[in-house]
């Protein structure tokens, strides 16, 4: 259902004057107040210039002469409208063709004519009739937009109506009590107005738009009406602005009117949304606000999609989508479905090709972390700081040659269970530092040919890692960092349960009130455990000593050169950045 909003002004109204000889010609009931007025005046010919310039008298006899008030009464548009609503009621036939409503009746036209046409035009009035003012104001529209109602209906029971499928006008009228003067007070009358209306018509965000027009009424309520249709929330607002003629206005015809979109003003906004979102690392929500951007402008009237190049924000705002959608992919650990999205997207994306290349899952796991900290998602946290430690031992014994010492049915990279067939393919010195650490491996019979399975838990996989970096005199400070940290984190994957399920929940508060809890009990693992606040730089020092005890260059996640850089997110989000600013 499309809606209109509009205010409405007495100099929408135009009375008809008869000439003796010449032409008639219409007169607006007020001034009308446009930037280039004096200009369009100086174009008429001398005869119409002098009309013009002679209005406030022709406006002054025809309401004293023809609509009969005294002179002791001052002339205002309050008096005239609600008189001439008196006399059209009486006789429309003798006033219909005498009353022109020049500009609200162009924004109606226009209204009648989008596709689909516009149900309902709700016209914002003022009456400031109290107890103070018994007269309300000069320039009330109350009585207007009831005359205007009346000469719709008139002319729609006419054989050949010319204001045929008009919306139904809804009269909103300001409250008598507010200053239609007072900028304030008018934005929270519209906003109040605006979303009591919103709210009972329901319209659709992807089907229906809304026509606003601020002309008429006062400079406040015109501002008003235009930062509140904005502000609405509703994606869909397009402006009817009506085009001064003045020629028109004296031939009685309605304004032209052209559709106008506030372009930069409402794609800043949607993309000021997305950044924010973006800023708490929420691919899905920053794809469904660029989507729903998509399907808003495929809504436009074809009049308004000519004023901006539509082609290029589409190709921008799907080249967006796609990389955000690839960040969701890795952010849910989908590699597989990262690298499809890679192969089947447009080249412009290959420079983010490198994301999944160099992919690592412990490092995916370190950026989760620092990701869930920040936004102070501490159950989450703790779920990838236990995955976290596992898989980085995982990657340092697959990375160190571990991998030979499995069975072919371990899944690529993860190292579960070891069947082990002969423990004499194993270095001795590394199944010493095994049968340490597992009873059942040391006693178990391989004289029958029986294979044992070794559940690789977590700590199997520590040893392993530290046997085989002492077997290869590997950088054995290095691995000592290393097992430091993960001794200083285990703490907090052994208390990840009961941290999620405490009453107060898991939050950085009850990890400070665990952990002084444990030490105060003189608990072994606690007076190992990494402060609360220093986790992080635990995780960023044990995932340095990885790489240098690899003798790998660190990845810019975790560089402490590159501060601030969040893995292989930071680079979507930049690229997305891009996209959004050009």
């Amino acid at each position: 259902m499309n809606l209109l909003f509009a205010n409405i002004g007495t100099s929408d109204l135009a009375i008809r004057f008869y000439q003796p000889q010449g032409p008639d010609y219409y007169l607006p009931i007020d001034f009308l107040s446009e930037p280039n007025l004096p200009q369009q005046v100086n174009t008429l010919s001398p005869e119409f210039q002098k009309i013009w310039k002679e209005q406030k008298a022709a406006i002054d006899n025809f309401f004293y002469t023809e609509l009969g008030f005294p002179q002791s009464v001052k002339r205002n548009s309050r008096c005239l409208t609600a008189k001439l609503l008196e006399c059209y009621r009486m006789a429309p036939s003798n006033w219909h063709d005498r009353l022109a409503f020049v500009r609200i009746l162009g924004v109606l036209q226009k209204a009648a004519t989008t596709q689909p046409p516009v149900s309902k035009a709700y016209i914002f009035i003022t009456n400031q009739k109290t107890r103070l003012n018994r007269n309300g104001h000069d320039k009330d529209t109350i009585y207007l937009v009831r005359l205007l109602q009346n000469w719709l209906r008139y002319d729609s029971r006419q054989p050949q109506p010319k204001f045929a499928n008009f919306p139904k006008l809804v009269p909103v009228r300001i409250p008598p009590t507010e200053n239609p003067s007072d900028l304030e007070v008018m934005l929270r009358v519209y906003e109040q107005a605006i979303a009591t209306i919103i709210k009972a018509e329901q319209p659709n965000p992807s089907s229906d738009i809304v026509l606003v027009s601020i002309k008429g009424g006062t400079p406040q309520m015109g501002t008003a009406l235009q930062l509140q249709s904005i502000d609405s929330g509703f994606p869909n607002i397009i402006f009817v602005d009506p085009q001064l003629s003045i020629n028109s206005v004296l031939q009685g015809q309605p304004s032209q009117c052209k559709l106008t979109l506030y372009w930069r003003h409402l794609k800043s906004q949607k993309y000021r949304t997305i950044r924010q979102l973006l800023e708490r690392w929420d691919f899905d929500g920053a794809i469904s606000i660029l989507q729903d951007w998509q399907n808003n402008l495929k809504l436009l009237p074809a009049e308004v999609r000519t004023l901006v190049d539509l082609s290029e924000v589409e190709t921008s705002s799907n080249l967006a989508i796609t990389a955000l959608k690839l960040g969701l992919c890795l952010f849910n650990f989908d590699r597989q479905g990262a690298e499809t999205i890679l192969k089947n997207a447009s080249p412009e994306l290959a420079s983010l090709s490198h994301l999944t290349q160099n992919y690592h899952s412990w490092l995916n796991l370190y950026a989760h972390c620092q990701i869930y900290w920040q936004l102070n998602q501490v159950a989450n946290f703790l779920w990838c700081l236990s995955s976290f430690w596992e898989d980085v031992v995982n990657y340092l014994v697959m990375a160190l040659g571990g991998r030979r010492y499995f069975l072919p049915e371990n899944t690529t990279g993860m190292l579960e269970r070891w069947n082990l067939v002969d423990p004499s393919n194993i270095e001795p010195d590394i199944w010493k530092i095994l049968i340490e650490h597992d009873d059942k491996l040391k006693k178990h019979d391989f004289s029958q040919g029986k294979k044992f399975s070794l559940n690789m838990r977590r700590f199997t996989k520590r040893y392993l890692a530290e046997a085989i970096v002492r077997h290869n005199q590997g950088n054995i400070q290095e691995w000592e960092k290393i097992e430091q940290g993960l001794k200083q984190l285990n703490y907090w994957v052994e208390k990840r349960n009961d941290l999620i399920h405490r009453i107060k929940g898991a939050s950085q508060e009850t990890m400070h009130e665990m952990l002084a809890a444990d030490r105060k009990l003189k608990i072994k693992e606690a007076q190992k455990a990494s402060e609360v606040d220093l986790i992080l730089e635990t995780m960023q020092t044990l995932c340095l000593s990885v790489f240098r005890l690899l003798n790998q260059p660190p990845s810019p996640g975790v560089d402490p050169n590159s501060d601030g850089v969040y893995y292989i997110y930071s680079d979507i989000v930049d690229w997305v950045n891009q996209q959004l600013d050009e």
